[in-house]
Protein backbone atom coordinates (compact mmCIF):
# COMPACT_ATOMS: atom_id res chain seq x y z
CA UNK A 1 0.00 0.00 0.00
CA UNK A 2 3.20 2.44 0.82
CA UNK A 3 4.60 1.76 -2.21
CA UNK A 4 1.35 2.54 -3.93
CA UNK A 5 0.79 5.82 -2.68
CA UNK A 6 4.85 6.64 -3.26
CA UNK A 7 3.83 6.40 -7.10
CA UNK A 8 0.63 8.16 -6.82
CA UNK A 9 2.87 10.96 -5.22
CA UNK A 10 5.43 10.26 -8.47
CA UNK A 11 2.65 10.61 -10.99
CA UNK A 12 1.55 13.83 -8.92
CA UNK A 13 4.82 15.69 -9.11
CA UNK A 14 5.67 14.47 -12.41
CA UNK A 15 2.03 16.17 -13.91
CA UNK A 16 2.56 18.95 -11.72
CA UNK A 17 5.82 19.95 -13.63
CA UNK A 18 4.50 19.23 -16.85
CA UNK A 19 1.33 21.44 -15.76
CA UNK A 20 3.50 24.23 -14.97
CA UNK A 21 6.09 23.73 -17.97
CA UNK A 22 3.20 23.94 -20.07
CA UNK A 23 1.67 27.19 -18.81
CA UNK A 24 4.84 28.70 -18.56
CA UNK A 25 5.57 27.63 -22.72
CA UNK A 26 2.34 28.46 -23.49
CA UNK A 27 2.51 32.42 -21.56
CA UNK A 28 5.59 32.63 -23.54
CA UNK A 29 3.99 31.96 -26.64
CA UNK A 30 1.06 34.32 -26.27
CA UNK A 31 3.25 36.88 -25.42
CA UNK A 32 5.36 36.53 -28.80
CA UNK A 33 2.73 35.95 -30.87
CA UNK A 34 1.26 39.49 -29.22
CA UNK A 35 4.03 41.22 -30.53
CA UNK A 36 3.53 43.50 -33.84
CA UNK A 37 7.55 42.93 -34.42
CA UNK A 38 10.43 41.13 -33.15
CA UNK A 39 11.82 44.68 -32.45
CA UNK A 40 9.23 45.44 -29.87
CA UNK A 41 11.24 42.88 -27.36
CA UNK A 42 14.24 44.58 -27.24
CA UNK A 43 13.13 48.93 -28.02
CA UNK A 44 16.08 49.89 -25.31
CA UNK A 45 16.25 53.88 -24.71
CA UNK A 46 14.57 56.18 -27.75
CA UNK A 47 17.32 57.76 -30.43
CA UNK A 48 18.37 60.81 -29.03
CA UNK A 49 19.29 59.26 -25.78
CA UNK A 50 21.07 56.10 -27.69
CA UNK A 51 22.98 58.35 -29.31
CA UNK A 52 24.13 60.40 -26.28
CA UNK A 53 24.90 56.98 -24.51
CA UNK A 54 27.10 55.86 -27.17
CA UNK A 55 28.89 59.35 -27.15
CA UNK A 56 29.12 59.17 -23.55
CA UNK A 57 30.39 55.72 -23.50
CA UNK A 58 32.59 56.29 -26.69
CA UNK A 59 34.44 59.10 -24.83
CA UNK A 60 35.14 57.09 -22.19
CA UNK A 61 36.69 54.69 -23.77
CA UNK A 62 38.42 56.52 -26.15
CA UNK A 63 39.89 59.14 -23.19
CA UNK A 64 41.18 55.67 -21.33
CA UNK A 65 42.71 54.09 -24.33
CA UNK A 66 44.38 57.51 -25.37
CA UNK A 67 46.03 57.24 -21.88
CA UNK A 68 48.17 54.54 -22.13
CA UNK A 69 49.73 56.26 -25.04
CA UNK A 70 50.19 59.78 -23.97
CA UNK A 71 52.57 59.32 -21.53
CA UNK A 72 55.29 58.16 -23.89
CA UNK A 73 55.25 61.66 -25.44
CA UNK A 74 56.05 63.03 -22.00
CA UNK A 75 58.29 60.23 -20.75
CA UNK A 76 61.74 62.89 -20.83
CA UNK A 77 59.52 65.75 -19.17
CA UNK A 78 58.40 63.85 -16.13
CA UNK A 79 61.78 62.29 -15.71
CA UNK A 80 63.11 65.60 -15.29
CA UNK A 81 60.84 67.12 -13.40
CA UNK A 82 60.89 64.20 -10.99
CA UNK A 83 64.42 63.96 -11.25
CA UNK A 84 64.64 60.53 -11.82
CA UNK A 85 66.63 58.25 -14.85
CA UNK A 86 64.93 58.14 -17.77
CA UNK A 87 64.94 54.30 -17.72
CA UNK A 88 62.97 54.62 -14.37
CA UNK A 89 60.86 56.50 -16.22
CA UNK A 90 59.74 53.63 -17.90
CA UNK A 91 58.11 51.96 -15.68
CA UNK A 92 55.36 55.10 -15.30
CA UNK A 93 54.05 53.62 -19.00
CA UNK A 94 55.19 49.95 -18.17
CA UNK A 95 53.07 50.02 -14.15
CA UNK A 96 50.11 50.95 -16.32
CA UNK A 97 50.12 48.14 -19.17
CA UNK A 98 50.93 45.25 -16.37
CA UNK A 99 48.43 46.53 -13.90
CA UNK A 100 45.69 46.95 -17.05
CA UNK A 101 45.96 43.55 -18.79
CA UNK A 102 46.18 41.75 -15.22
CA UNK A 103 42.89 43.33 -13.94
CA UNK A 104 40.89 43.37 -17.55
CA UNK A 105 39.54 39.88 -16.96
CA UNK A 106 38.54 39.77 -13.09
CA UNK A 107 36.80 43.00 -13.73
CA UNK A 108 34.72 41.93 -17.13
CA UNK A 109 34.01 38.81 -14.91
CA UNK A 110 33.09 41.46 -11.98
CA UNK A 111 31.07 43.43 -13.88
CA UNK A 112 29.01 40.87 -15.29
CA UNK A 113 27.98 40.10 -11.74
CA UNK A 114 27.49 43.61 -10.47
CA UNK A 115 26.05 45.17 -13.43
CA UNK A 116 28.23 46.64 -16.66
CA UNK A 117 26.65 50.39 -16.02
CA UNK A 118 27.88 50.34 -12.50
CA UNK A 119 31.24 48.80 -13.09
CA UNK A 120 31.67 51.22 -16.15
CA UNK A 121 30.89 54.34 -14.07
CA UNK A 122 32.82 53.18 -11.17
CA UNK A 123 35.69 52.25 -13.50
CA UNK A 124 35.72 55.93 -14.71
CA UNK A 125 35.27 57.90 -11.69
CA UNK A 126 38.14 56.15 -10.14
CA UNK A 127 39.98 56.44 -13.56
CA UNK A 128 39.27 60.18 -13.67
CA UNK A 129 40.26 60.75 -9.73
CA UNK A 130 43.73 58.92 -10.13
CA UNK A 131 44.30 61.01 -13.36
CA UNK A 132 43.94 63.91 -10.80
CA UNK A 133 46.37 62.31 -8.20
CA UNK A 134 48.37 61.94 -11.11
CA UNK A 135 48.79 65.63 -11.89
CA UNK A 136 49.67 66.52 -8.44
CA UNK A 137 51.82 63.74 -7.32
CA UNK A 138 54.85 65.42 -6.22
CA UNK A 139 56.80 61.96 -5.87
CA UNK A 140 57.91 59.14 -8.41
CA UNK A 141 57.07 56.48 -5.98
CA UNK A 142 52.95 58.45 -5.53
CA UNK A 143 52.60 59.15 -9.27
CA UNK A 144 53.39 54.77 -9.47
CA UNK A 145 50.65 54.13 -7.65
CA UNK A 146 48.40 56.60 -9.22
CA UNK A 147 48.87 55.11 -12.21
CA UNK A 148 48.59 51.51 -11.15
CA UNK A 149 45.14 52.96 -9.88
CA UNK A 150 44.55 54.53 -12.95
CA UNK A 151 44.82 51.34 -14.97
CA UNK A 152 42.82 49.85 -12.45
CA UNK A 153 39.71 52.24 -13.19
CA UNK A 154 40.44 51.67 -16.79
CA UNK A 155 39.99 47.82 -16.80
CA UNK A 156 37.24 48.58 -14.66
CA UNK A 157 35.28 50.80 -17.72
CA UNK A 158 36.51 48.56 -20.29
Amino acid sequence: MAAHRQGNIRVGIILAEYNSTYAATSTIIEFLRSLKSPTDIMTGLDKPRRYFAIFAISCGTALTVMDSALPNVALPTIAQDLNIDSSAAIMIVSVNQLVLVMTLLPMSALGARVGLRKMYQLGLSLFIASALLCFFAPTFPLLLAARALQALGAAAAL
